[in-house]
């Protein structure tokens, strides 16, 4: 190649290189390009928390944990993992414990569907909130004024008062929020609402 453009012959080789170990090339090409990379710059508190989870909205794809219990209207525990991918599915595997009982689950969804896991095979049902995390998390934020509380092992802290009424139906519990947003990116890496007795 020329420094002033490049040839059909050049195009030729570049694409019997590409044919051969492209592993080594792709390494190659991380390694020598990271030098010119640099790592974002920090964004202002008020402007990381402001549009947190519309950021996490516009990800192609990313994996959650979700955890929750409650004693009312009885004693409910559910601990999932999962992953959503653009534009709405998700996959969900994990635990439900309902008083003494412990039950495996599995969810996917994708659209108005749902399916969940059963020992006869897949069981389709209309969608629910259970198999949507990001209306989860909007529903517990929405309209809610976040107040910056400072940083916390290298995230911005956020407290906010929730509104969650698949654990406090009645409303009667002072239920607080905390969100944690990572700087660089100004995505959620934490949301956890409790109530005084956590």
């Amino acid at each position: 190649m020329t420094g002033t453009g490049s040839s059909s012959s050049d195009w030729v080789l570049i694409s019997r290189l590409v044919r051969g170990p492209v592993p080594a090339l792709c390494v190659l090409l991380a390694s020598s390009c990271a030098s010119l990379l640099r790592a974002p710059q920090p964004m202002a508190p008020e402007q990381a928390g402001a549009g947190a989870w519309e950021r996490l909205t516009r990800l192609e794809s990313f994996g959650f944990t979700l955890a929750f219990h409650t004693d009312v209207p009885f004693p409910i525990e559910v601990r999932f993992a999962g992953r959503r991918v653009q534009p709405d599915r998700e996959m969900w595997a994990g635990c439900m414990r309902r008083r003494t009982e412990t039950s495996r689950v599995e969810l996917r969804a994708e659209g108005p569907d749902q399916y969940e896991k059963e020992q006869s095979g897949w069981r389709r049902t209309m969608r629910g909130i259970e198999t949507r995390i990001l209306e989860q998390g909007e529903g517990a934020l929405r309209g809610r004024p976040l107040e910056f509380a400072g940083v916390e092992h290298g995230h911005y802290r956020y407290t906010f008062k929730p509104d969650l009424p698949i654990l406090d139906p009645t409303r009667s519990k002072k239920l607080r929020g905390v969100m944690e947003v990572d700087p660089r990116s100004g995505l959620p890496v934490r949301l956890y609402c409790s109530d005084s007795a956590r």
